[in-house]
């Protein structure tokens, strides 16, 4: 009996790693995939910072409402000052997310040439219907970002309830932009077998 192991002749150049893909199309959509994964996961810090700024912005309201009626008016309570300065780095959460979404459309774009027109991703999509979803939630992105940040910028500075009640029903009221993106993020999430 020999002490090293015996090796057998076969031939390694015909093995091939089942994760290796074959096709520039399978490593094309194994991309494009990645690049939905991380559009999703974009997607869930966005309605995290969402949520945390419709705290915010209440908690700005209510500083306010009660400042504006009491007989000591201070324009700017210290407490107030605090929130707008949290605001305002959600406000780079937001622009972080619009940016790193624009990147995420543009590595979809540079991936065109590695499919044919009809060529199914995902489940049932084509590779423009991905794009044109992509496109319209940046698009939304970026509305929303805008609208935002002139809040955050503002709310701060009102000296009327009416004008603070304008800001804080329009932070947390812009419900139909968010719930198409939700929807086709939903859909992506179902095309690319995603769980949520």
């Amino acid at each position: 009996m020999a002490t090293t192991p015996v090796r057998q002749n076969i031939s390694i150049s015909g093995i091939k790693s089942p994760r290796t893909p074959t096709s520039g199309a399978t490593v094309a959509s194994s991309r494009v995939e990645d690049i939905i994964y991380s559009c999703i996961e974009l997607h869930r810090k966005w309605k995290n910072a969402v949520e945390k700024g419709t705290q915010l912005c209440n908690a700005i309201a209510n500083s306010k409402f009660s400042n504006l009626h009491s007989e000591g008016k201070v324009p700017y309570p210290e407490n107030v000052i605090l929130y707008c300065k949290n605001m305002r780095i959600l406000i780079t959460v937001f622009e972080d997310a619009l940016l790193n979404a624009e990147t995420c459309l543009t590595r979809i774009k540079s991936l065109e040439s590695s499919f044919e027109a009809s060529a199914v991703i995902g489940q049932t999509w084509n590779f423009q219907k991905i794009v044109s979803v992509l496109e319209t939630i940046v698009a939304s992105y970026k509305i929303e970002c805008y609208t935002r940040n002139h809040i955050s910028e503002n709310i701060g500075h009102t000296m009327s309830t009416e004008q603070l009640k304008l800001y804080v029903r329009g932070w947390n009221n812009m419900m139909d932009m968010e719930r198409d993106r939700e929807l086709q993020i939903q859909m992506m999430m179902y095309e690319f077998r995603f769980s949520g």
